[in-house]
């Protein structure tokens, strides 16, 4: 049960100085396949179901980075260690010298001291084709926050594709999908539908044949089709075709006993069949 008050909150983004404890914390780095124990400064909270230890999202993010600030454990002692996330270590997978590195990073957060937040991103849709995309998005968004750039006009993140900004979406929909000659057509994730139905998914291993991923993961362990067919069976996600055979034979073959519902009244009104037919494929494919 939540708890209201008119008392104006005054967060912290850490607990160093005034933490309970520092906790020694696992840090897996997949790259390399390692391990790190890292202090992590901690308080207790008591709650109505007992004494709970807590870390800010601060702590732990500074932890994984490998920003020691005095702490305890595997905390890299410069930017010239061969550790993860330092410049040194970046450069074995990025090709860019630790120095540009250095020199970016305090660029971009020197102008938005300057500027009080005005450093910003722009990024197209080409970054979302390459593997681990999501990961060259967290990449800026995190240094974005972590400089105070969100929410400010003239900083932030900012993302462009082309049709994605359209404003008259139902004209260029009935172009985009030929809505003035048929029914409203059935969509569905390209990438996914390529993926199946090109049979690309059969000369793939599991997520662990292609770098190792940390232990006691939920979601990166067996095969991606693994994922893609829980994801169509739990209704997460759209996937045709339904059938082991084409939709239209299913429709030719449906007679008023697979019909749940009186046949039309005029055969010859072919709107009326295809709601009919709509409908015992709608039907067929929930099943």
């Amino acid at each position: 049960m939540g708890i209201r008050s008119s008392a104006r909150l005054d967060p912290l983004l850490t607990f160093l100085g005034e933490h309970d404890e520092i906790v020694q914390v696992v840090f897996h780095e997949f790259a390399q396949d390692r391990t790190s124990l890292r202090g992590v400064p901690a308080k207790y909270i008591e709650t109505s179901e007992g004494r709970v230890l807590v870390a800010s999202a601060f702590d732990l993010l500074m932890a994984q980075f490998g920003v020691g600030r005095g702490l305890p454990g595997d905390y890299p002692a410069s930017y010239d260690e061969d550790a993860p996330y330092t410049p040194a270590w970046q450069e074995q997978y990025t090709g860019i010298g630790r120095d540009t590195v250095i020199r970016l990073a305090r660029e971009f957060a020197g102008n938005a001291e300057a500027t009080e937040g005005r450093s910003m991103v722009i990024v197209g849709a080409s970054i979302n084709h390459w593997y681990n995309n999501n990961l060259a998005y967290r990449a800026p968004i995190t240094a974005l926050i972590l400089c105070g750039c969100c929410g400010r006009n003239g900083g932030g993140m900012n993302h462009y594709v082309g049709q994605e900004k359209l404003t008259l979406v139902a004209p260029w929909s009935s172009l985009a999908f030929a809505n003035d000659w048929g029914v409203v057509p059935r969509r569905q994730q390209s990438p996914t539908w390529h993926y199946v139905n090109s049979d690309q998914w059969r000369y793939e291993g599991d997520f662990t044949d292609y770098a190792p991923v940390p232990p006691k993961t939920k979601w990166a362990k067996g095969h991606a089709m693994d994922l893609e067919t829980m994801a169509v069976r739990m209704g997460w996600m759209p996937y045709y075709p339904q059938f082991n055979r084409n939709p239209m034979d299913v429709l030719r073959e449906a007679t008023p006993d697979t019909i749940k519902f009186p046949p039309p009244k005029d055969p010859s009104d072919g709107a009326t069949i295809a709601v009919v037919g709509r409908t015992f494929v709608a039907e067929a494919s929930w099943r």
